[in-house]
C-alpha cells in the first residue's frame, strides 16, 4: 500500500513496485526504514546464483504456506496431469 506521496517518488526516482517489494521483503529494519544495502545485495545474487547453477527450483507449499518440498526444477520432469473436467448434471 501506498501513499501519494510514496507513488509520486517511486515514480521519479524509477522505482517499480517490484524493487520495492524486493527491498521489504529482504532489507533490514532499521527504525521505520528497511534498508537493502550492498551486502545483502551481494548475499541475495550469491544465493541467486547458486540457485541458477542448480536450474532454478520447485517448491510445494500446503494451504497455509508450509514448506512441503523443493527440488531442482530441471531434475525431474514428470508430465503434469491434464485438468479434470466435472460432468455438470443434467436437470
Amino acid at each position: 500500500m501506498y501513499t501519494e506521496h510514496g507513488k509520486a517518488r517511486a515514480s521519479q526516482r524509477g522505482y517499480p513496485k517490484w524493487l520495492i517489494d524486493l527491498a521489504a521483503a529482504f532489507g533490514r529494519q532499521d527504525g521505520d526504514r528497511v534498508v537493502l544495502d550492498k551486502p545483502i545485495l551481494d548475499e541475495i545474487l550469491s544465493g541467486l546464483r547458486k540457485l541458477r547453477d542448480k536450474g532454478g527450483a520447485v517448491v510445494v507449499l500446503d494451504e497455509v504456506g508450509r514448506l512441503i518440498t523443493v527440488w531442482n526444477s530441471e531434475s525431474y520432469r514428470r508430465p503434469r496431469r491434464p485438468a479434470r473436467h466435472h460432468r455438470r448434471a443434467e436437470a
